[in-house]
């Protein structure tokens, strides 16, 4: 049994469901000065049938004060709001699901808001393909709403033949209550990527979801504590441990693609390298033992890898390895060229 499993299991959540409600749920902490631009957004949407969740983690302004004045003048909307410790947005958003009791749960992030009619967009999507989960595109801009220059869509993605091919942002996608179920809660192990991490297990749940082309949601940039600009060497740690709590989860339930796998297997063997590089032997060779994991009835070359302690046999290995991603990739589009 997983961890993700087992507080699945230790969480009460409500299975019954109100026929055509979407439950809101928003996660916030400190954002008094911005949450009601997200309020505003989803009251004014044209799908009459919502519910607003609001889980507080822990704020330490005015946000209680805030939405108690935003709920005296919206006196006819459904929202709820709770606390609690801060734990984290993740623990925040599986609050929430335990909480919803909507047929459709849609996650928001406190300093964004959806554009109108998305709602609708999305539920027509949803019933019109009879799928999973509906997916639209999100703009960037900055406080005033401006657009930020190359970083104007994000666009989903989406893969029948990798899960880890299917990439969307938190607040782009509509999902049916049991596909949020049949994924389990979100990993509140993982500091940063959990997001990606629940969004991956959705997929490899529940299939690919139905995508729209409209824009659907603003993502706001601003410095009111987002996980953005980070050191690179901090972000590769964080993607490593977000692939490495997926594979983990996969490998258990038997869900893990071929293609998936070597995905993993690149990503493995780059970090055991780049660790190699810098003498950390250990963290090293934890990534070439996830290699194994993918492939335990195999001969795995990559155990090479984990016999030397030398920075500077890792660091040809790794110029080795660029050089032959390189040449992988001229290839690809001299074939794509030909075509």
């Amino acid at each position: 049994m997983t961890l993700i499993e087992a507080r699945s299991q230790a969480r009460v959540v409500q299975q019954g469901f109100e026929p055509g409600l979407i439950s809101i749920i928003i996660p916030t902490f400190d954002r008094g000065q911005i949450i009601c631009d997200a309020l505003n957004s989803v009251a004014s949407q044209d799908y009459p049938n919502v519910e607003i969740l609001v889980v507080d983690d822990g704020s330490t302004d005015d946000t209680t004060e805030v939405i108690a004045a935003w709920l005296a003048n919206n006196p006819g909307t459904r929202l709820k709001y709770v606390r609690q410790h801060n734990k984290g947005v993740a623990a925040a958003r599986n609050h929430g699901i335990e909480i919803s009791k909507g047929e459709f749960i849609h996650f928001l992030d406190s300093d964004d808001f959806i554009c109108p009619r998305s709602l609708s967009l999305l539920v027509a999507a949803l019933r019109e393909m009879d799928a999973p989960y509906a997916l639209g595109k999100i703009v960037n801009t900055d406080m005033q709403g401006q657009v930020i220059s190359g970083q104007y869509f994000h666009e989903w993605m989406s893969s029948s033949n990798s899960v880890l091919g299917n990439l969307w942002l938190t607040h782009a996608a509509l999902y049916r209550r049991f596909a949020v179920l049949a994924a389990g809660f979100y990993n509140e192990d993982l500091g940063c990527g959990e997001d990606t991490e629940f969004h991956w297990r959705i997929a490899a749940r529940n299939g690919v979801g139905v995508g729209i082309e409209e824009t659907i949601a603003i993502r706001r940039i601003h410095g009111l504590g987002q996980l953005t600009d980070q050191d690179p060497e901090e972000q590769e740690k964080n993607d490593l441990a977000t692939y490495v709590c997926f594979q983990e989860w996969a490998l258990g339930q038997n869900l893990l693609k071929e293609d998936d796998r070597k995905v993993l297997r690149r990503r493995h063997r780059k970090r055991g390298t780049q660790l190699g590089s810098a003498g950390k032997w250990t963290e090293k060779n934890a990534s070439i033992d996830m290699i194994g994991k993918l492939y335990p009835d195999r001969f795995i070359w990559e155990r090479a890898l984990g016999l030397p302690k030398s920075k500077s046999y890792y660091a040809v290995c790794l110029g080795c390895l660029r050089v032959y991603q390189t040449l992988q990739a001229l290839v690809s589009r001299y074939l794509i060229t030909r075509q």
